[in-house]
């Protein structure tokens, strides 16, 4: 499991009430829902977090964590992986600005974020 899919799995745990139930966490391509900037969303129960091409923001509740890669290759690709069933529908706005059946993930991985990790 990726440290940054940790992370988010364990924000959303402490997130949690006691015998509240919780969303699993998903990731969300962006295809227009987001600031263009954002390469992939997670959502779940209190958790929402940003993966960029050399940032990540998340928030839990009231509480925002950035993690920067730094000296991280510019180009570094953001890709999604596990690929779920099912599709997510973006309905606001007028009809133009509809984003609909945009993919889910199980996780998120950063690929060429430094020389010799892949």
């Amino acid at each position: 499991m990726s440290i940054l899919r940790a992370l988010c799995i364990i924000l959303l745990a402490g997130g949690a009430a006691a015998g509240e139930t919780t969303v699993p966490v998903f990731f969300l391509a962006n295809r227009g829902q987001a600031p263009s900037a954002v390469r992939f969303m997670a959502k779940g129960s209190g958790l929402t977090a940003y993966f960029l091409r050399r940032e990540v923001l998340l928030r839990a509740g009231e509480a925002w964590v950035h993690v920067r890669f730094d000296g991280a290759n510019s180009s570094a690709r953001v890709e999604g992986t596990e690929p779920l069933p099912g599709q997510v529908n973006f309905l606001t706005g007028s009809a133009g600005q509809w984003r609909e059946s945009v993919p889910l993930f199980g996780a998120v991985a950063y690929r060429g974020l430094y020389p010799g990790i892949t």
